[in-house]
């Protein structure tokens, strides 16, 4: 398994420096924000149109330039929101609107295959 990038800087108490995407459709711009330097990058489809396509061309040109891709879901509801990016090659997940621990919980059981999820 490929060492999450973002998660040792972290882990070291150094900082990770990332930049989000919601309009460039192009798995260059993976290795642009590599280049410049950064630390990871989130692919935003909360407030996009990306489809999972996009996504996953941009998560795989991401882990080829060492970023971390971070996908921003669109919703916290339904398995296949939280599944998908991560069976795509997403190395973690910005979830929308939760307040809760519960809910929390259920984000993570809801990445998981059975029988943890």
């Amino acid at each position: 398994m490929r060492e999450n990038r973002t998660k040792k800087l972290l882990k070291e108490n150094k900082h990770a420096i990332g930049i989000m995407v919601s309009e460039m459709r192009t798995p260059g711009i993976a290795q642009m924000f590599a280049t410049a330097g950064f630390d990871f990058f989130v692919i935003d489809t909360e407030h996009s149109p990306f489809s999972l396509e996009t996504v996953q061309d941009m998560v795989w040109a991401a882990r080829a330039g060492g970023i971390t891709p971070i996908v921003r879901v669109p919703t916290r509801y339904g398995h296949h929101n939280l599944s998908r990016p991560l069976d795509s090659g997403a190395e973690g997940l910005l979830v929308p609107q939760v307040e809760t621990r519960e809910e929390v919980e259920q984000i993570i059981k809801a990445t998981k295959y059975y029988p943890l999820g």
